[in-house]
């Protein structure tokens, strides 16, 4: 996985940076709020990509707070570093590294991720490392997708193409990925196992726009073109397969578009808090 967001994730990810961003905002607007963030703290992101979450994190703690964002993209990190310093941050440390080999002590209050803890090859051993940064008592709040069959949106434009192209096939349930604690029951005993105390999973249901921003449903369907493993199965398809998926997806998300804000769907998300005894 680590890989993978050095080589393909985190570069792509770059591109479509503002779209995700958009994608991303409302659940992530509530686990930032439901932190409860104190003036003072010393926090670590993890997972941090380009950037979102630790913005976030930056504008409501203050430049007297420590706060560290860590990734093993280094292209994700470069675009982060960026945007930091654009909006005023430029004291927030930036680290490339595995969050599993993370290198710290037990210095930081709260351990913050968005969407950034569900692609350990070994979950409960990799929420237990994770730990060790937090010092005695220490919180974490996290996000995760939760049920994948009420997450329509992401499947979607691979149910469109599964008879035009070869995809990869689903992962089996619990493996590393966006829908690796799906199961609530199985990440509280994840959690459980890895020394976390205090755990509360919060339901998080909203709305996800795809593509957003766009004022014309091209620009949706565009953007989905170029998402994940789709985008790697079209770059060796012929001209006329890519034309057929995007007339299928037009149809597909037509219903859903809102001009400016792109196709929407409902999404639901674990907002996660737990301690470190």
């Amino acid at each position: 996985m680590a890989r993978f967001w050095r080589e393909d994730g985190g570069p792509r990810w770059v591109q479509l940076q503002d779209e995700l961003d958009r994608q991303l905002a409302g659940v992530g607007e509530a686990t930032l709020d439901a932190a409860a963030l104190q003036a003072g703290e010393s926090v670590l992101d993890i997972g941090c990509g380009c950037g979102a979450s630790t913005i976030g994190l930056a504008d409501r703690l203050g430049p007297e707070s420590r706060l560290v964002g860590l990734d093993v993209a280094g292209v994700s990190l470069a675009r982060a570093r960026e945007r930091l310093d654009a909006a005023g941050h430029a004291h927030v440390e930036l680290v490339e590294r595995d969050a599993r080999d993370h290198g710290f002590a037990s210095e930081f209050d709260l351990l913050f991720s968005r969407f950034g803890l569900m692609f350990f090859e070994e979950p409960a051993e990799g929420l237990a490392a994770v730990r060790q940064v937090l010092r005695p008592g220490g919180r974490l709040t996290t996000c995760c997708w939760r049920d994948r069959a009420a997450n329509a949106w992401f499947d979607l434009s691979a149910r469109a193409a599964e008879d035009l192209v070869e995809l990869p096939p689903p992962a089996e349930p619990g493996a590393p990925g966006p829908f690796a604690f799906e199961d609530g029951e199985r990440l509280q005993r994840l959690l459980d196992e890895a020394g976390w105390t205090e755990v509360v999973l919060e339901r998080w249901d909203g709305e996800l726009a795809m593509g957003g921003g766009g004022e014309r449903l091209e620009a949706t369907v565009d953007f989905t073109l170029k998402m994940g493993p789709l985008a790697r199965a079209l770059a060796d398809a012929d001209d006329g397969v890519e034309q057929v998926l995007r007339d299928r997806l037009t149809e597909a998300f037509e219903p859903h578009f809102r001009p400016g804000v792109g196709a929407v769907f409902p999404a639901t998300s674990w907002i996660v808090h737990a301690r470190n005894p």
